[in-house]
C-alpha cells in the first residue's frame, strides 16, 4: 500500500485529523482539490472547545479574540452580553486551513495540493482514491471534503438530512469605522426565515453574512441583500475616504430615499474613487413600462422594492459621470466619481473632480 490514510479534504477536520495521523508514524496523504492558501466563504468563529481539541499554538492566525455579543430578533429587542474572558476566536478560513495543513505537512503527511479526487471504490485490500493526477491507494479513507463532498456519496454513507445555505462577503473597514467593538460579534434571529445574520469582526475588516435552511429559503442572496439594506446603508459605519470603490446593486430600490444612500457612497470613497451601483428603472414608456408595472403588481406580496422612475434614480450627468440601461430601460448601471452630486443633480460639479469614469484608468 502506498499509503495508510488516505485523507480527502484539507479543511479544519481533514488538515487536523491528517496532523494527528502523521504525528503518530501513519503514512498520511492529503488532498485538497484548490491550491492553498484558498478562500473559504465563513463566518469563522471558532468556540473555546478549541483550546481543548487543538494542542497546536493558532494564536498567530487568530484575527480577532471575541468577548462580547449583541443578538437582536428582527433588528430590534437587542440583547447584549460580555464576559470577562474570551468566548471565540475569529480567523480567515484560507489562513486558518494552510495554517493546518502546514502543521500536517511538518509531522509528516504528503500534501497533494490542487489535486481534484473523482472517485472512491473499496476492495478486501483497502480503498482505491481516483484522482485527476492518478490512483492512490491506502488502507483507511478519511472524508472530510464538506457537504457536497465525493466521499460520502461514493462509498454509500451520503445521509438524507436537512441542508443549510449561506451568503457572505468580506467588508473591508478602516479601524475606527464601525461603531461596534471589534471584540464583539453581533448576531440578528428573524432576519432570515428558518436562519441568522452575522457581522463578525475580523482584522481590518467584518465578515457579513446570512444562512438558512434551503428548503424554506432557497435562494439566499435576495435574503442577503435584504439584511444588509436592515443594516441602514443611508447611514454607512464608516469614515469618510474608506473605500477606492463602493458597489451597490439592487438595493437602491428598496429604500425609500435611494439619493440619501447614494450620497453616503460618495461620502465613503476616496477622491479618485468609484460609485457604482445596479437598479431596477421604469422604462420611459412603451411596452417595457407596462411590464415592469405588470411586475410591481405581482411581486408586491412577496418582493420588497419598485422600478424607479426617472425622477427618483440618483445621477448628476457630467463628464466624469455614465450611465447605461439594459433590456430595454428595466435595468440601470450608473458609475459615478467624486465630484458628483446626487442630492443637487443640476449643479456643477464638486471642485477637485476626478479625470476619468472608468475604474481602472
Amino acid at each position: 500500500m502506498q499509503h495508510d490514510v488516505i485523507v480527502v479534504g484539507a479543511g479544519p477536520g481533514g488538515a487536523t485529523a491528517a496532523y494527528e495521523l502523521a504525528r503518530r508514524g501513519l503514512r498520511v496523504a492529503l488532498f485538497e482539490q484548490k491550491a492553498l492558501p484558498r478562500y473559504k466563504p465563513c463566518g469563522g468563529c471558532l468556540s473555546l472547545k478549541i483550546d481543548r481539541i487543538l494542542d497546536l499554538d493558532f494564536r498567530p492566525v487568530v484575527e480577532r479574540t471575541v468577548s462580547g455579543a449583541t443578538f437582536t430578533f428582527e433588528g430590534l429587542d437587542e440583547v447584549h452580553v460580555r464576559s470577562e474572558r474570551p468566548v471565540a476566536y475569529m480567523v480567515m478560513r484560507d489562513r486558518f486551513d494552510h495554517f493546518l495543513t502546514q502543521q500536517a505537512q511538518q509531522a509528516g503527511a504528503k500534501v497533494h495540493e490542487g489535486v481534484r479526487v473523482l472517485d472512491v471504490t473499496e476492495s478486501a485490500e483497502g480503498v482505491h482514491v481516483t484522482t485527476d493526477r492518478g490512483v492512490h491507494e491506502a488502507q483507511y479513507l478519511v472524508g472530510a471534503d464538506g457537504a457536497n463532498g465525493i466521499v460520502a456519496r461514493a462509498v454509500g454513507l451520503a445521509p438524507r438530512r436537512r441542508v443549510a445555505v449561506c451568503v457572505e462577503a468580506e467588508v473591508a473597514t478602516a479601524a475606527e469605522a464601525s461603531t461596534t467593538p471589534r471584540d464583539e460579534v453581533r448576531i440578528e434571529f428573524g432576519a432570515i426565515p428558518f436562519g441568522y445574520g452575522w457581522v463578525f469582526p475580523k482584522g481590518d475588516h467584518l465578515s457579513i453574512g446570512v444562512g438558512g435552511l434551503r428548503n424554506k429559503i432557497g435562494n439566499p442572496r435576495p435574503l442577503y441583500d435584504e439584511f444588509l439594506v436592515d443594516q441602514d446603508i443611508t447611514k454607512l459605519p464608516y469614515p469618510d475616504q474608506s473605500f477606492d470603490v463602493a458597489l451597490c446593486t439592487w438595493t437602491l430600490e428598496t429604500l425609500a430615499d435611494p439619493r440619501q444612500a447614494v450620497q453616503d457612497l460618495l461620502r465613503v470613497i476616496a477622491d479618485d474613487g468609484f460609485v457604482i451601483y445596479a437598479f431596477s428603472s421604469r422604462p420611459e414608456g412603451g411596452v417595457k413600462r407596462l411590464y415592469s408595472r405588470l411586475l410591481e403588481d405581482w411581486a408586491a406580496g412577496t418582493l420588497r422594492g419598485r422600478f424607479l422612475s426617472a425622477a427618483e434614480r440618483p445621477y448628476h450627468s457630467c463628464e466624469h459621470s455614465r450611465l447605461m440601461t439594459f433590456a430595454g430601460g428595466l435595468a440601470t448601471v450608473v458609475v459615478l466619481r467624486k465630484c458628483c452630486r446626487v442630492d443637487h443633480p443640476q449643479d456643477p460639479c464638486l471642485p477637485a473632480a476626478p479625470v476619468s469614469a472608468t475604474p481602472g484608468d
